[in-house]
């Protein structure tokens, strides 16, 4: 396990641990919970997802199937997330910094369902192509 982790270089940074704040009580200095941050995290969370299952194949690939004459001819397996469905209910904090200020506190939500806004998105995967422009110059689309 130890070595996925090492062929899985993510940058804990963009994996925020902050707990969210009631809209109602903020802490002073504490980074209020946006709309904007709070989708952005659910997909790098399935990106990293794919990341560790993908090292983990690899992995099993490399201890497994190469030492056996007949399964190292087999491709490395890969799982592909093609879709995810995601259903949010939080309560509407205010606007900051054009993006939405939310509050996802599960006791809050009880306290005012009539209050309670519902959002449903999907993340689709898209591969990414990488293009060599003159000049030696990438491009990823």
């Amino acid at each position: 396990m130890r070595e996925s982790r090492e062929i899985a270089k993510i940058d804990p940074t963009k994996f925020p641990t902050d707990k969210p704040t009631p809209v109602e009580k903020p802490v002073a200095g504490e980074k209020k919970l946006t709309l904007g941050d709070l989708t952005n995290n659910i997909a790098l969370a399935v990106l990293k997802s794919k990341v560790i299952v993908d090292a983990e194949s690899a992995k099993v690939k490399r201890e497994v199937y190469d030492r056996d004459e007949i399964l190292k001819n087999i491709p490395l397996t890969t799982f592909e997330i093609s879709d995810v469905e995601v259903e949010l209910k939080f309560l509407f904090g205010g606007v900051e910094k054009e993006d939405v200020v939310i509050n996802v506190e599960p006791e809050q939500l009880t306290r005012a369902q009539n209050a309670v806004s519902s959002i449903k998105f999907k993340l689709t995967s898209k591969k990414l192509s990488e293009f060599l422009i003159e000049g030696k110059e990438r491009l990823i689309k």
